[in-house]
């Protein structure tokens, strides 16, 4: 089911049916050490297989992805396990806290794809949902799903402690409940028409690099989003490539098609010269207003020069624009950056491959929730979107079936920064000083136990 819901995002309810099938068995009776294991190996198998199956990565990325989430697997079954026990709903705690951490771990320690790699990444399918998350980030979610799931096993299991139980998810509906109406009720400062432009790339297809490419890939596009109102406009990752010598005359024809057209114009191009991958965002009267280099390179598919991971941002009239590139919505630490300088919208020019751009998608609206800006998502081989802050795609173009093309959207724009973006992984760390307190106390009453044992003996 798990892994259903990976190729189904809509499907991604069945995740706390999963959990709780997963935590059924040890909250009901005893389960030995080895048996988890056990569980543990066939589950990793059943969740990691049907996936790379249909992703089909290179060799040595599909054979370190299954050792990694089987072992991921096999930890997650055999500590959540142990600790849900018939500990009631300190055991489900204890499980969600279990199932947090390693989901944490998995995509921090070996991060391939980041925070795509979580349980979490599919429930943007229902961004309604999971508003929350402008608190928590996306382990606020993993928590929720798997302490749901933890304590309906604990319900079902333990006669005990369901009233216990009940409370307690009545408590976490309400908790979710009262955060998603709240952040639901953000109102817009203003409002800002943007476009993204993107076409599938082939190896017959023509590209930006020749004059009739640019012409109908790039120029026409451009120019029609802005006879629609489109201000900012955010072309493609990698759109152009530029050679020894000539960055300045590409630079000048990009600045003279924001000139013309009167657009903030967002360009990624490959610098060839420095070995960057780039991007630059001219103002309307063609100055260069901000240059990035992308941060996070996927191992062993990229080999560009990394960038710092410096906040790129700047003022476009009343707004606070921000830019990033493809893989570097993956990860956090710069999405975070920006909502603690307020950024308001963003800029993210991407390069994807069919069979990874859904879950590369659904895994970036959760950016715009955690960080409190909206996104211009434009793509090649890919899904081009625009989202507002609430994770809301508002226009979208899968142009691996649409072919060329671009959107253009009205956004509305809120005031940029969450508490998560100040606050971090919090919930991580509360997941782990929740085990700590709780494993220590577990400890220390099995050592009175046996104390009281020898000396009744």
């Amino acid at each position: 089911m798990l892994a259903i819901c990976n190729l189904l995002p809509q499907l991604v309810v069945l995740q706390i049916v999963a959990f709780f099938l997963l935590f059924h068995l040890p909250a009901r009776y005893y389960v030995k050490a080895s048996s988890l294991v056990i569980m543990g190996l066939y589950f990793g198998l059943g969740y990691t297989i049907p996936q790379l199956i249909y992703l089909r990565l290179p060799a040595i990325m599909t054979a370190l992805l299954v050792v990694d989430l089987v072992a991921m697997s096999i930890a997650l079954t055999w500590s959540a396990g142990r600790v849900i026990g018939r500990g009631g709903i300190l055991g489900a705690v204890g499980a969600a806290a279990c199932v947090t951490l390693l989901d944490w771990a998995n995509y921090t320690l070996i991060p391939l794809w980041g925070t795509a790699q979580s349980f979490a990444r599919n429930w943007s399918t229902y961004p309604a949902i999971i508003l929350f998350e402008s608190f928590t980030g996306m382990p606020g979610t993993v928590f929720t799903v798997a302490a749901v799931a933890a304590l309906a096993a604990v319900l079902a299991a333990q006669p005990k402690s369901r009233r216990v139980a009940v409370a307690a998810l009545a408590f976490i509906l309400f908790v979710v409940v009262v955060t998603d109406v709240y952040v639901g009720t953000r109102r817009p400062e203003t409002r800002l028409t943007v476009a993204a432009v993107g076409w599938p790339w082939t190896s017959d297809s023509i590209t930006p690099d020749r004059p009739d490419g640019f012409e109908t890939l790039y120029a026409k596009p451009v120019a029609e989003a802005a006879s629609k109102g489109a201000r900012l406009i955010v072309t493609p990752e990698a759109g152009l490539s530029v050679v020894k010598n000539t960055q300045q005359q590409t630079l000048d024809i990009l600045s003279a098609l924001a000139t013309h057209n009167g657009v903030w114009l967002v360009a990624g191009y490959i610098d060839g010269e420095s070995e960057e991958n780039r991007l630059v965002v001219f103002a309307p009267d063609g100055s260069v207003e901000l240059t990035y280099v992308k941060t996070h390179i996927i191992p062993g598919m990229e080999t560009w020069q990394r960038g710092t991971g410096a906040i790129a941002a700047t003022r476009m009239n009343d707004v606070w624009l921000g830019a990033m590139i493809c893989q570097d919505d993956n990860f956090t630490d710069i999405s975070r950056g920006h909502s603690r300088e307020e950024t308001q919208i963003m800029a993210i020019p991407t390069l994807d491959w069919q069979r990874v751009s859904a879950a590369h998608l659904c895994n970036s609206l959760h950016r715009p929730i955690e960080s409190g800006y909206a996104i211009v998502r434009a793509a090649i081989n890919g899904v081009s979107a625009i989202a507002d802050a609430h994770g809301i795609v508002l226009a979208s173009k899968d142009h691996t079936a649409e072919g060329p093309g671009y959107i253009v959207a009205e956004v509305p724009i809120c005031e940029g920064g969450t508490f998560y973006g100040i606050a971090g992984n919090w919930v991580v760390a509360a997941s782990a000083l929740f085990l700590a307190v709780r494993l220590a106390v577990i400890r220390f009453q099995r050592i009175k136990l046996a104390s009281s044992v020898l000396t009744t003996e």
